[in-house]
Parts: C-alpha cells; sequence; structure tokens
C-alpha cells in the first residue's frame, strides 16, 4: 500500500514555495530554518513514489530546489563558509539520497545532481581558501582547534556525499598525511589544506616560540637560561603546553572528536624532536654540553612517550620514529661514534632506560579527569588562568604523576646510550 506525503511535508512544501522565499537570508536562524524544512522533504519523497502527491511534490521540490541552493550558498558565502556551510551540506546530502533512491524522474535526478554538484565544489574551493588564509596567517600559541574540527566534520560530511568508508586521515611520513586510496580529488584538497594547517600550528610553536633559545645554546646555557632542576626549561614548556592545550580541549564544548587535538600534539612532538637533532648536529658539544643533551632528551622523550595513549597509535606511530631518531643522535654524540655502532648492541643493556624511560606509564584517562577537575577546583579560588595548582602536571613537582620516571631521567641511567634504539619500534 502506497503511504500518503505527510502532512508536514505538505505543509512545509507550501510555506517553502511561497513567491521569492530563497531571496535572501537575514539571519542564521532563518537559514537553518530551511535547510532542517528541506531534509524533511527530501527525507519524506521516497515515502509516497508513484502517487498524485508524490509526483506533485517531487516536482515542486526539484523546482525550487536549484533556486534554494543558490541562495543558501550565497549566505554562506557572506560569512565564514566554515561556520556556516553544515546546514545546508547536510541539506545536500538528504538531496543526494533521495535522487540515488530511484524514485525521481531522468530529468528530475539529472537537474538535483547538476544542482548539488555545483555547490559541493563552490562550497569545497572557498572551505580550501579559508583554511589556506589561516595557515598562513595565524600567530597563536594556541591552536585554533574549533576551526579545526569544523575541517575535519566538512571532511566526514563529503566523504559521505561520496560515499567513501570511514576517517581517511591516516599516518604516513608525517602525523597527519592521509592514504589518498579512494578519495575523491575534491576531498584530498581539502585535507591536504587541513594537514598544511595542523604542520604549521607545530612548526609555529616549535620553531618560532619554544625551541629559538635551544638552539641558542653554546657549549653550556647562557646565564639568561635558569635551569629547572638540572633541564632547560624549553622541555618543561613543551610538556606543559600540551598539557594546557589538552586541558583547554577537554574545557571547551568540542569534546567528542578529539581528532585535530591529538594530531596537533603528535605534530608537535614529531617536530620537537628534529629541533633537539638540529641542536645536536650544528654545534660543536663539549663533555658539559653532552650531559645537558642526555638530560634534555631522556626528558623530552619520557614526556613526548606519556601522550602516546591519548594521541593513539596511529597518529603516534611517526612520532616514535622521529623519537628513535633523537635517541640514536644523541647516543651517538654521547659515546662519541657513529651511530652505525649501536645496531650491534643489545636493546637489554639498559633496562632502567627502557622501562621507565621509553615505557613510562602512558597518561590515563582518569589523571586527565583528574587535571579537568584540578582545574575546575583552581578556576573556583580565582586563579586567573583556571591552571590546577596541585602539582600533578607540574613535571619539576615532587607530586607529579610520574615522579619517579623524571627522578631516573634526572640521574640519566648509565649506558642508556648504547641501548639498540631501532629495536624500540
Amino acid at each position: 500500500m502506497m503511504i500518503g506525503v505527510p502532512p508536514e511535508a505538505s505543509y512545509l512544501l507550501q510555506r517553502l514555495t511561497r513567491p521569492n522565499k530563497f531571496k535572501s537570508y537575514a539571519s542564521a536562524r532563518s537559514f537553518e530554518a530551511d535547510c532542517a524544512d528541506l531534509i524533511t522533504l527530501w527525507t519524506n519523497l521516497p515515502l509516497a513514489p508513484g502517487t498524485e502527491e508524490g509526483e506533485d511534490m517531487q516536482r515542486k521540490l526539484v523546482d525550487m530546489w536549484s533556486g534554494f541552493v543558490k541562495n543558501a550558498l550565497s549566505y554562506v558565502m557572506s560569512g565564514n563558509p566554515l561556520l556556516n556551510y553544515r546546514p545546508l551540506l547536510e541539506a545536500i546530502l538528504a538531496s543526494s539520497a533521495a535522487v540515488e533512491s530511484s524514485i525521481l524522474t531522468a530529468a528530475s535526478c539529472s537537474s538535483a545532481v547538476s544542482t548539488n554538484s555545483e555547490c559541493v565544489e563552490s562550497l569545497t574551493k572557498a572551505v580550501v581558501d579559508v583554511v589556506a588564509k589561516w595557515t598562513a596567517e595565524i600567530t597563536a600559541l594556541i591552536p585554533p582547534l574549533d576551526l579545526l574540527q569544523q575541517v575535519l566534520m566538512f571532511i566526514d560530511l563529503l566523504q559521505e556525499y561520496y560515499h567513501l568508508p570511514g576517517d581517511k586521515m591516516k599516518t604516513t611520513g608525517n602525523c597527519t598525511s592521509l592514504n589518498p586510496i579512494l578519495l575523491h580529488p575534491l576531498i584530498l584538497n581539502v585535507v591536504k589544506a587541513y594537514t598544511k594547517l595542523v604542520e604549521r600550528c607545530a612548526t609555529l610553536f616549535v620553531e618560532e616560540v619554544a625551541f629559538p633559545t635551544y638552539w641558542n645554546i653554546g657549549g653550556a646555557p647562557s646565564p639568561a637560561c635558569i635551569l629547572v632542576d638540572g633541564v632547560h626549561p624549553t622541555i618543561y614548556f613543551c610538556f606543559t603546553t600540551m598539557i594546557s592545550l589538552v586541558r583547554a580541549y577537554r574545557n571547551s564544548g568540542l569534546a567528542g572528536d578529539d581528532r585535530s587535538c591529538r594530531q596537533v600534539i603528535a605534530q608537535v612532538w614529531y617536530h620537537g624532536s628534529f629541533a633537539m637533532i638540529a641542536a645536536v648536529e650544528t654545534v660543536e658539544n663539549s663533555e658539559k654540553r653532552k650531559r645537558q643533551l642526555e638530560i634534555d632528551t631522556l626528558h623530552y622523550v619520557l614526556f613526548a612517550r606519556m601522550f602516546r595513549e591519548f594521541v593513539g597509535e596511529g597518529y603516534f606511530a611517526p612520532v616514535t620514529r622521529a623519537l628513535v631518531k633523537l635517541l640514536v643522535t644523541v647516543g651517538g654524540c654521547v659515546r662519541g661514534g657513529a651511530e652505525k655502532e649501536e645496531a650491534s648492541v643489545h636493546v637489554h643493556s639498559c633496562t632502567k632506560f627502557v622501562d621507565d624511560i621509553w615505557n613510562v606509564c602512558p597518561i590515563k584517562e582518569l589523571e586527565w579527569l583528574q587535571l579537568g577537575a584540578a582545574a575546575r577546583v583552581a578556576r573556583r579560588d580565582a586563579n586567573s588562568d583556571g591552571s590546577p595548582n596541585d602539582g600533578a602536571f607540574v613535571p619539576w613537582s615532587k607530586a607529579f604523576v610520574r615522579a619517579a620516571n623524571v627522578e631516573v631521567a634526572r640521574e640519566v641511567p648509565a649506558g642508556w646510550e648504547s641501548t639498540c634504539f631501532n629495536k624500540l619500534m
């Protein structure tokens, strides 16, 4: 038995087909309401195939669709496309699903497909342009996680539009590269733009904020550089900033999709590893400086590895390779021999390094929850930045969650440099 067109759909169709209905949008609310109503209409269209009501609804809906999309697209482009695209793109997805249900006439299908395709192409170009502009102009220390999340959601919706499975954001050489298999060229353009923005967020922090002072140290830290428990402050700064990033993400309205947060953190530890390698390779190392490099490297590896569970194996794999390269480089510097010498030594030559530094227990979910609770207490106590003050995430504090591991790094395990680091991967 044929199902008639629901009364609410008939009402919406009458309202949306009024003359000049889509001439312009005065507010986001009216734009979003029309998009939602059209989703309802497209969703109900397959419920009455072959009926007079259904055919009338199909004709009117297809006739008005191109006009709506044109004006809706104009509204989206008049502001920031990344803030406005979602209602329109979701309406297009509903239209596309109705087209694929094979109930439209050939002419209607052709018209809707053409309209949808042109709109998606325009939206994609606009999003790529916005992301490229942000990449060129970004100066903030804290990455724009809300923007990054909007881009990821746009990619997800495009994949749904092109019927592609799952998240194609895989890792290759760095932390946010993608596996292009099966990706549509338009999606590739967005993902490439997104990847560049994530990388820029990380390199901005590493190359322009955190490591310039580290690169400038000579045979020993300059008088202006005050070590903290023997560790260069750059190393602590990397850790505490990444902790702050996770806290900011969890305190925001972005919780639920942490991919961008995890990718940025992975990129920071990845690029930071090569920044430290550059410090080793570009300056002649005195015995005093070698000792400093040992301490800093062991702390850096320890802190980076604490994030491996939050970041996830896929995004953290390139970080692991970068950390191993850092260890090989610094280990060779300390030994005074070539990197290839380490391959003949068994990984068990320094179990203390492996057990307490490389295999440090990662930060667990309960500890992240405790971090958030401590931050809320700090804000309630009128702490200006809401930073927790119990010391659990202050790496030089005795109350630090991995204080025992830090103590091992500070003392520098004997023979750590003879570990076969490549076997750690």
